[in-house]
């Protein structure tokens, strides 16, 4: 098999490599990577989907192409609500464009799946034209349990979208709250991953500023 590309993370070939997944938690928690397993278990569940045990480069760079191509997707969609095709285009290419964007399509790290639950969360939140929706406020819980747990910073872009809706929506405050609500699952599973934070921190407290 080739070998892992020199801007890889190592990490993510190690991991899922286990093939006992509460081997592969236990590893992450125990500092193997610092940030939490959603990543690794996404890659592990996607790998032995397509038949394969071990993880290749191709394969990897492919599930983060991916992502970035569905998370512009997303973002084409929802500024289609407001604007005509060009526009929106411009708006899509200009995120496109940006370096870091185009780093994370083939870097196989959690940035491209953040940004995709990020636009998807948006779009979703942005469904049903602001109607009551048990299926948009499921679909909100489950989008926002990713967003929060893809990467320890993954609240941080919720609670922007979070704010960006209570100032757009002032005016009617209750109806905001009730649109937001179910993204609140999100931050309990983060809280519910908490001890692998703390575990973590304790092993990368000597070598990095995550601590």
């Amino acid at each position: 098999a080739a070998a892992p590309p020199a801007d890889a993370a190592w990490a993510v070939f190690f991991l899922t490599g286990e093939n006992a997944l509460p081997r592969m938690l236990e590893l992450v928690s125990r500092g193997a990577d610092w940030n939490p397993p959603t990543l690794h278990l996404l890659l592990w569940f996607a790998m032995r989907g397509v038949g394969l045990d071990q993880l290749t480069p191709t394969f990897l760079h492919t599930f983060s192409l991916l992502f970035v191509a569905a998370a512009l997707c997303f973002m084409y969609f929802t500024l289609r609500r407001r604007f005509d095709r060009l526009p929106a285009l411009a708006g899509v290419l200009a995120v496109a464009a940006q370096a870091l964007v185009i780093r994370h399509a083939f870097e196989g790290r959690f940035y491209g799946p953040w940004l995709f639950f990020a636009a998807a969360f948006v779009w979703v939140l942005g469904s049903d034209a602001g109607r009551s929706s048990r299926r948009r406020d499921i679909t909100l819980a489950i989008i926002a349990v990713f967003l929060c747990s893809i990467h320890w910073y993954g609240v941080f872009s919720l609670g922007l979208i979070a704010l960006g809706v209570l100032i757009a929506w002032r005016s009617t405050m209750r109806q905001a709250i009730r649109l937001l609500l179910p993204s609140a699952v999100g931050v309990v599973a983060l809280a519910l991953l908490a001890p692998i934070a703390l575990s973590q921190r304790a092993s990368a407290a000597p070598v990095l500023w995550v601590h």
